[in-house]
């Protein structure tokens, strides 16, 4: 239960340190505070009043945010050997950090899917929706993700195509990188404005027949657009689909 409040209090809340105060004779709460971490900082004699007015001890504890990461860093388990909830949870202290790169007043923020990369959806103090996705290592490189962000605006402007328009960072970045404890790799990371839709388990033809024309100007549409300098996307080429 200690260490769940000390996990909420730095990780969730942000906190630069954290004390707490208990009676000099509750000898087992001090040895369970002792055990987690905690440090005796100071004694105040006959400070409070106790039963039948018995004058009783206070001790000061404290647990700096230095001590927290430090304990961390040594028995961190590995990313890969998480489960999937422990990998979410890792990138979600990522995609706190990234936070202070843009000018957004996130409020919430819940996971959506973490697979090849992992989103998350944000939500500021308006109701505003957004979506953040972690990019995996390796794969697209920041010119491929950038390449992709001015495709798809592209596309919103020359075919009226709702597609994800980016929320560029503070600096006017398209994306930004960033590393945590913990998450292996520096990661590329891209906000979203949100998109509004549902999803359809099932497409009855007419959708199927509006699907297909889409597809269709899009492919017509890249024949013909011109890329800008620095333009830079892998080709979907039979190897490239089956070994990447």
């Amino acid at each position: 239960m200690v260490d769940a409040v000390l996990a909420i209090g730095f990780d969730e809340i942000g906190l630069h340190r954290i004390d707490l105060g208990v009676f000099d004779f509750n000898t087992r709460a001090i040895r369970c505070y002792e055990k987690c971490g905690f440090v005796q900082e100071g004694l105040a004699r006959e400070a409070l009043p106790g039963w039948r007015r018995k004058l009783l001890g206070h001790g000061v504890y404290g647990y700096p945010r230095a001590r927290m990461e430090g304990k961390a860093r040594r028995s961190m388990k590995p990313f890969l050997e998480l489960t999937g909830r422990g990998q979410v949870q890792r990138l979600k202290k990522l995609a706190i950090r990234v936070l202070d790169s843009h000018d957004l007043g996130v409020v919430r923020m819940s996971p959506l899917v973490h697979y090849n990369n992992a989103t998350f959806r944000l939500q500021d103090r308006q109701g505003n929706n957004f979506v953040m996705r972690i990019n995996r290592p390796f794969f697209h490189s920041k010119a491929e993700i950038e390449s992709e962000i001015r495709w798809m605006s592209a596309l919103q402007a020359d075919l009226e195509i709702a597609t994800p328009q980016v929320v560029s960072a503070r600096d006017g970045s398209l994306s930004v990188k960033a590393t945590v404890d913990g998450v292996p790799h520096t990661r590329d990371v891209v906000v979203f404005k949100w998109v509004s839709g549902r999803l359809q388990r099932r497409l009855p033809l007419p959708y199927l027949y509006r699907a297909g024309k889409t597809l269709a100007r899009i492919h017509a549409h890249g024949v013909k657009w011109r890329k800008p300098s620095k333009f830079v996307r892998k080709t979907w080429e039979p190897d490239m689909m089956l070994y990447g």
